[in-house]
């Protein structure tokens, strides 16, 4: 049984009551609290008690706006899994790639009443909520860092280090400092201090900014 704290983000309070119906009538979890933020409080909300997943209604946001309000949340929760939900069907592929670069746990287009639990479940394992096709793109990784790059990112890369450009793979795939630590036997401080000098290095202020210059958004 999975003990969760939730945060649900929705514009649709039908959408809301079939998500509460869901959770607490399901015998697999056990669920300690839920947070509600409406779409009247969404540039202003703030989660209290960082839930162990975040719900977003995805019709909420245009596909710019989402990928930085993710960012948003994983800078003020980094713990937080994300499960959007409610998606527009004509959400492009390489959207749905950069929204897990940016952190993005899962998504679900439709079923929300067979699919919400088995998501969750997932996510909660570590486990990516996908379809096959973008969890296969997703999984190439570096090639599709490689092939998504912009011609401006390319002609500045020479200013990094290999390690640099290994440790921004790594950022490409989706992974936080702490990850990318464990894959190098170096401590989340080291891989910091060269987040800061790439940052210095290419002009950009933030992590959000780095992987939009990367990946041309």
């Amino acid at each position: 049984m999975f003990r969760l704290k939730l945060a649900v983000i929705y514009s649709d309070i039908n959408l809301k009551n079939e998500i509460y119906y869901i959770l607490y009538n399901d015998k697999g979890l056990d669920i300690l609290d839920i947070q509600c933020i409406s779409i009247d409080n969404i540039k202003n909300f703030e989660l209290i008690n960082i839930p162990d997943i975040t719900l977003i209604d995805a019709s909420l946001f245009e596909e710019r706006e989402l990928l930085l309000f993710i960012d948003q949340l994983k800078s003020n929760a980094k713990d937080t899994k994300i499960l959007l939900y409610n998606m527009r069907e004509e959400i492009s592929e390489q959207t749905l790639i950069s929204l897990l670069i940016f952190g993005l746990n899962g998504y679900i287009k439709k079923d929300l009443k067979k699919q919400l639990v088995r998501a969750i479940g997932a996510v909660c394992k570590g486990e990516l909520w996908v379809e096959r096709k973008i969890l296969s793109r997703f999984a190439e990784g570096k090639l599709v860092f490689a092939k998504k790059m912009e011609p401006s990112f390319n002609q500045i890369a020479h200013k990094l280090s290999p390690r640099e450009k290994e440790i921004i793979s790594f950022l490409a795939n989706g992974l936080s400092n702490s990850e990318i630590a464990n894959r190098l036997n170096l401590s989340e401080k080291t891989i910091k201090a060269h987040l800061y000098n790439i940052y210095r290095k290419l002009n950009v202020r933030n992590r959000s900014h780095l992987i939009a210059l990367i990946m041309g958004h």
